[in-house]
């Protein structure tokens, strides 16, 4: 009943708890660098939108002075 393990088995163990450990820091890291890119992006989707808001502004201001000059 009480059989020694087999090094080579605690060793196999080792290196897989160790692969596993690795692996559990790569996701970590993973995940902050995803939410650093959200971030990121929700900024540059904002900027975006109001450039595009301000063009859509500019271009009917335009458009009612041209309007107002010709007639």
């Amino acid at each position: 009943m009480n059989d020694p393990i087999d090094p080579q088995l605690l060793l196999l163990i080792g290196r897989l708890e160790g692969k596993l450990d690795a692996l559990i820091q790569s996701s970590h890291r993973q995940s902050v660098q995803i939410v650093e890119i959200e971030s990121r992006l929700m900024r540059l989707e904002a900027s975006r939108a109001w450039l595009v808001g301000a063009a859509s502004v500019i271009s009917v201001i335009a458009t009612v002075a041209y309007n107002l000059v010709v007639k």
